[in-house]
């Protein structure tokens, strides 16, 4: 008898401890430290507090007005911040681990690769801009003839137009190749 009352109570221990621990960890967001900035780069997921109302990000953006914009999606309750919090923190930690990228198979160093094969290689990825792809910074597309250089993400955003810009003027990365003779 003594043995199942103390099954029980340790059981009961451990019930209380994960209900208590489960609604300590899923605190809502403070709306002062997640109030929404314009000026601030916002990842998918993340949510701001802005005119009484809690928001989400559905895609990366900065500038866009919650309520006002596509971008962002309502909440009706509070959200639990500490999700984001913990996601991104486990995402550092496994970049800044050297020994775990490799063992996951991700390589730190790049191959050796022939200057000319890595000028084809842009001029292949070089394409016409799309209102309708995503572009990371970086990217390079060709806008009415002129080629830019993505310097933030950009879903949409047409080269020479938005703002704040998207994207950079560069030179063709095709225009001076060397002819394909070898």
């Amino acid at each position: 008898m003594d043995n199942r009352l103390e099954r029980y109570l340790k059981w009961t221990a451990v019930m209380v401890f994960t209900a208590i621990s489960t609604v300590i960890s899923a605190a809502p967001c403070d709306p002062e430290k997640n109030t929404w900035v314009p000026s601030r780069y916002y990842p998918p997921g993340s949510a701001v507090f802005h005119k009484g109302q809690w928001y989400e990000s559905r895609q990366l953006n900065e500038g866009k007005t919650p309520g006002a914009d596509f971008e962002w999606k309502k909440l009706a309750p509070a959200p639990d911040c500490r999700q984001g919090e913990d996601r991104a923190h486990a995402d550092n930690m496994q970049k800044d681990d050297p020994q775990q990228s490799r063992a996951q198979g991700q390589d730190q160093q790049e191959p050796v690769v022939d200057a000319r094969n890595k000028t084809r290689q842009a001029c292949d990825e070089t394409g016409p801009w799309s209102f309708g792809a995503s572009y990371t910074v970086g990217q390079v597309a060709i806008h009415e003839g002129q080629a830019y250089r993505a310097i933030r993400p950009s879903n949409g955003q047409m080269p020479g137009m938005s703002q704040p810009p998207h994207w950079q003027p560069v030179d063709h990365p095709c225009r001076n190749e060397p002819a394909s003779g070898d």
